[in-house]
C-alpha cells in the first residue's frame, strides 16, 4: 500500500487563550481533491498554514509521503522543526499558493517561477527554463513570461503563482482562498486551471468559498466549524445530506 500523500493527526493550535484548531484529523490520498468549507474563524487558513509550518502547531502529527515531520516545542510552547534539512526538503513537496499571489516584484515572471527550482532542487538553469516555460503555457500566460508581476492583470498573476508551485514538482497543493483576492472577471481564469490539475489527478486540498466549484470538482469535502472537523465526505453527502445542523445551515446560507 502506498501511504497517503498527505496525513495530518490530531492538529492543535493556540494564538494565546484562543483554541483555533482543536484536534483536526485529515488524509489525502494521490489524486484526492479535498475542499475545505466553513465560516469565517472555522480554521480554515490556519490549518493549510500549519501543514506547511507557516504557522506552528502546538500538537499533532504531519505525514508527507508517509514521512513525519520532526517536530520539538519551541520557546513559545509551540512545535517547531527539529530538522531544518528535512522540512526543507518536505516542504518542497508541499506546494502552496497565496491568496495575494505572493511573487517578487523585482523579477520577471519567468525568474520568479525557476528560482526554487534553481535553488531548492539544484536544477540547470536550461532545465529550469524549459520546464517553467512548459507550465507558463498550462496555466495560459506564455506571452507574459518577460513581464513583471506588476504588469500582470490579479488572475494572470495568480496563474504564475500556480506555475511557481508546479515547478516544485510538489506532491500535494496547498490552495488558500486562490480566488479571494480577484475581482469576479478574474475568478474563473483561475478556477479553469485548477479544474484542469484536478483532470491531471493532482493532489490538492482547496480552501475557497466558491461552492459551486468546491462541488464539481472535489473527491471530498470538509466541513470545519470552530476548529474541528464536523462533517466529512463526498461533496454529496456534505452537501445534500449533511448530519450536522450547523453543516446544513453554512451551506443553505451560501446557495
Amino acid at each position: 500500500m502506498t501511504p497517503p500523500a498527505l496525513e495530518v493527526r490530531n492538529l492543535h493550535k493556540r494564538f494565546g487563550d484562543l483554541e483555533v484548531l482543536k484536534g483536526v484529523d485529515l488524509v489525502a490520498h494521490d489524486g484526492a481533491v479535498i475542499s475545505i468549507l466553513g465560516s469565517s474563524g472555522s480554521g480554515k487558513s490556519t490549518l493549510l498554514r500549519c501543514i506547511n509550518l507557516l504557522e506552528n502547531p502546538n500538537e499533532g502529527q504531519i505525514i508527507v509521503a508517509g514521512e513525519e515531520m520532526k517536530l520539538k516545542p519551541g520557546r513559545d510552547g509551540a512545535l517547531v522543526s527539529a530538522d531544518n534539512k528535512q522540512i526543507n526538503r518536505l516542504r518542497a513537496r508541499v506546494g502552496f499558493v497565496f491568496q495575494s499571489f505572493n511573487l517578487w516584484p523585482h523579477m520577471s515572471i519567468l525568474d520568479n517561477i525557476i528560482e526554487a527550482p534553481r535553488r531548492v532542487l539544484g536544477q540547470p538553469k536550461a532545465d529550469a527554463i524549459a520546464a517553467a516555460e512548459l507550465f507558463l503555457e498550462k496555466v495560459g500566460i506564455a506571452d507574459k513570461r518577460h513581464s513583471f508581476p506588476a504588469q500582470l492583470s490579479g488572475g494572470q498573476q495568480q496563474r504564475a503563482a500556480i506555475a511557481r508551485t508546479l515547478a516544485m514538482q510538489p506532491r500535494v497543493i496547498l490552495f488558500d482562498e486562490p480566488t479571494s483576492a480577484l475581482d469576479p472577471e478574474m475568478v474563473q481564469e483561475v478556477l479553469s486551471v485548477i479544474r484542469a490539475l484536478a483532470d491531471e489527478g493532482r493532489t490538492m486540498l482547496l480552501v475557497t468559498h466558491e461552492m459551486g466549484f468546491a462541488r464539481q470538482v472535489s473527491s471530498e469535502v470538509v466541513f470545519l466549524h470552530k476548529g474541528q472537523v464536523e462533517e466529512i465526505g463526498t461533496p454529496e453527502q456534505v452537501f445534500e445530506h449533511s448530519k450536522s445542523e450547523r453543516c446544513r445551515q453554512f451551506m443553505s446560507s451560501h446557495k
